[in-house]
């Protein structure tokens, strides 16, 4: 019975360590995300901030077009298939509007 207990009381803490990690990977892609957001000033070069995502790690993809709008977004890796995204518009290579969340599949 105790090698039972043993068993089962390792499998919940793994299964507690395993939830317990996508937990912070999350809070911290999406901290990062709105980290890299802050840093972004309206009405700066998009160029900026391709640099600073290149330095900071963040996985560009655009420019995206949106309903005929022009969209960066910056993504930081969180558990497994989420992500913090830091969604930025652009006009004239200015950006004109910046958005945060942690999306997932």
């Amino acid at each position: 019975m105790k090698a039972f207990l043993l068993v089962v009381g390792a499998i919940v803490a793994l299964l507690a360590a395993i939830v317990g990690y996508a937990a912070y990977a999350n809070y911290a892609a999406e901290r990062a995300a709105e980290s890299f957001c802050a840093a972004t000033a309206l009405g700066s070069s998009i160029d900026a901030a391709l640099e600073r995502a290149a330095k900071h790690g963040a996985r560009h993809l655009g420019p995206l077009n949106n309903e005929g709008k022009e969209e960066h977004d910056f993504n930081f890796q969180g558990w497994v298939f989420n992500v913090g995204v830091c969604r930025v518009g652009v006009a004239n290579g200015k950006v004109i509007s910046i958005f945060t969340a942690l999306e997932g599949d």
